[in-house]
């Protein structure tokens, strides 16, 4: 079966695969991984700035802010609560020192370590049905779809 082959749906809600994909990550983030990462002091977004933080350390909160598709004015109030935390640095830029560059602390590393490892295991319950080259295949294709939309080009 050739699974690059483009498939025209019918438009219904019961095959609807935007709304299937959304409520999939909904039910995972709220019934598990949020759950989990409260018991470390952490939200998902939280867990995934440091993550992104981790990352592409040295980044300024305005070049995180568009990683995120949100305002500076958004993303400093997380930033600054990480902070407060111990779980960030935000030192002067050398090339640019008007500019932050924000990178882990050592306990927002371990931090972070920990709550991958929780990540990890929530993953593996998850996806236990799936044999090793389904569950690859299965990435490969969700981060196909991810690149295509976010390359937005959405037919006019």
């Amino acid at each position: 079966m050739d699974h690059t082959a483009a498939v025209k749906l019918k438009h219904s809600p019961s095959r609807n695969t935007t709304y299937l994909l959304a409520q999939t990550t909904n039910i995972i983030r709220n019934s598990w991984i949020d759950p989990a990462l409260k018991q470390h002091g952490l939200t998902s977004l939280q867990y995934t700035v440091l993550s992104v933080i981790k990352r592409y350390s040295g980044l300024s909160s305005a070049e995180l802010s568009r990683h995120f598709f949100v305002t500076p004015q958004t993303m400093g109030p997380i930033l600054t609560q990480l902070d407060k935390r111990g779980l960030i640095l935000r030192e002067a830029n050398a090339e640019n020192r008007r500019l932050l560059a924000i990178s882990l602390t050592e306990q927002g590393s371990r931090l972070l370590q920990t709550c991958n490892e929780v990540i990890t295991d929530i993953e593996n319950e998850i996806f236990s049905e799936l044999n090793e080259e389904t569950l690859q295949h299965f990435r490969e294709t969700l981060q196909r779809i991810y690149r295509r939309a976010q390359d937005n080009h959405r037919p006019k």
